[in-house]
């Protein structure tokens, strides 16, 4: 049987002088493993459409809440965004949405991406923003259901900065907007 490591690495830059992150990457074939912390996860056997693989997400922990998950996380290689099911979209958007809103100005939505917890900054969002440590968000992990959790997810990975508008950041996680089926 096959095998792949997908790596998603967190960043620990804290300036502009700063040493960039590890890349993340895809690792495919019987070469798919990453040295050092890692854990586990399976594809979901739960149904999914036709185009896209999952991960069996358990819960969310969000600040101090946690939220239970009925159906797995989308991993689409082709996009920087997470799918997850609506109810958990709207614990982390509402938030986020609570502690950011007194601070940035809220932006139009993304609905080209299916982003809608958008703001505005008119500096520099990559240092201004994801490396400033007085800007404070909820810490978001994901816990799967073999016990590995991933997070708390720095800004840097929670956000999505627009090419088309570089004033302009948004929550880098869509809802799927219905159960699978």
């Amino acid at each position: 049987g096959g095998s792949f490591s997908y790596c998603l690495p967190a960043s620990h830059a804290s300036g502009p002088a700063a040493p960039q992150a590890a890349p993340g990457f895809l690792r495919l074939g019987g070469e798919g493993y990453v040295p050092g912390k890692k854990g586990c996860i399976a594809l979901s056997h739960k149904p999914l459409d036709q185009a896209s693989y999952g991960l069996d997400l358990v819960s969310m922990a969000v600040g101090n809440a946690s939220v239970s998950a009925s159906y797995p996380i989308i991993v689409d290689s082709g996009t920087v965004f997470s799918s997850l099911e609506t109810s958990l979209h709207t614990a982390v958007s509402d938030a986020i949405h609570s502690q950011l809103d007194h601070v940035f100005q809220s932006a139009p939505p993304d609905t080209t991406n299916g982003l809608y917890t958008c703001y505005y900054y008119n500096g520099s969002i990559d240092h201004d923003v994801f490396h400033n440590a007085n800007i404070k968000v909820p810490p978001v992990v994901f816990n799967f259901d073999n016990g590995v959790s991933y997070g708390p997810l720095t800004l840097e990975q929670l956000f999505f900065r627009e090419a088309r508008t570089p004033t302009k950041f948004c929550l880098a996680i869509s809802s799927t907007g219905t159960p699978f089926s």
